[in-house]
């Protein structure tokens, strides 16, 4: 039964309410928490008919490293990831997974680009995406590279940027916690914004022009900007690798 209502709540959980009432919003914030307790008991349930299996163990974090995350689009399914991994666009596509035809080469917003259907990507963030359609994936901060999305084509278009915002996670995470300090200082009229290229926060008058002009500084008022992402370049992310909801321990209630 837990598995049932946990489908359904993770069906509701994918639909984009973007632009949506405040009522849904409410719906689907509260949907998120009730989902978070329902995978918590399927973690720990037992059925005595044995269809439920035996306990799932939550997993953490291991010392030293940081969890990561993905969220399945393009028509994707936990389900999917479950049995083929997690795979490039290209690779899903070769298999037959997705019938969605992966960005022609070069072809994003007219910039010169790797073939970003080579690609897997990731997020950092403080804590787990509310959406259930994502895996999490263990990596170690000082051997990993975050790069500022925003300047990967889209409306900036800046490949050279792109490349020259490469910041060690460990080092933008740092970042990101001194932002929060150095938001407790805040005089009237001020907010914390981020260099697209460092991530380096600093204190800014929110009727900057710079902000205004988004070529150089990018304002931040949930921590949004610089936009971290994390790429792989391999074919495909093995499910056995990959922390799935149910199982991760950063999602169980308090």
């Amino acid at each position: 039964m837990i598995k049932y209502i946990y489908l359904t709540l993770e069906a509701l959980l994918a639909v984009n309410i973007n632009g949506s009432s405040p009522w849904s919003r409410m719906i689907y914030d509260s949907s998120a928490k009730i989902t978070s307790v329902f995978l918590a008991l399927q973690a720990t349930a037992t059925s005595k008919d044995g269809i439920e299996g035996s306990k799932t163990a939550l997993k953490t974090v291991p010392p030293g490293l940081v969890r990561v995350y993905h969220v399945i689009g393009r028509g994707g399914t936990l389900d999917s990831v479950r049995v083929h991994g997690l795979l490039t666009h290209n690779e899903a596509f070769k298999k037959g997974v997705t019938q969605q035809k992966p960005i022609p080469r070069n072809s994003l917003s007219g910039v010169p680009w790797t073939d970003q259907s080579d690609l897997i990507y990731f997020k950092w963030e403080p804590s787990p995406p509310k959406s259930m359609q994502s895996v999490g994936l263990d990596v170690d901060p000082n051997t990993t590279y975050v790069r500022n999305r925003e300047l990967r084509g889209g409306r900036f278009n800046n490949i050279g940027g792109y490349q020259s915002s490469t910041t060690l996670l460990a080092d933008y995470i740092a970042r990101r916690k001194e932002g929060e300090e150095l938001s407790k200082t805040l005089r009237p009229g001020q907010i914390i914004a981020y260099d697209p290229y460092t991530s380096k926060p600093f204190a800014v008058n929110g009727d900057d022009l710079r902000l205004e002009s988004s070529l150089r500084y990018m304002p931040s008022a949930e921590h949004y900007y610089y936009p971290n992402e994390i790429t792989f370049s391999v074919p495909c992310i093995p499910a056995k690798e990959l922390i799935f909801p149910e199982e991760d321990a950063l999602r169980a209630p308090l």
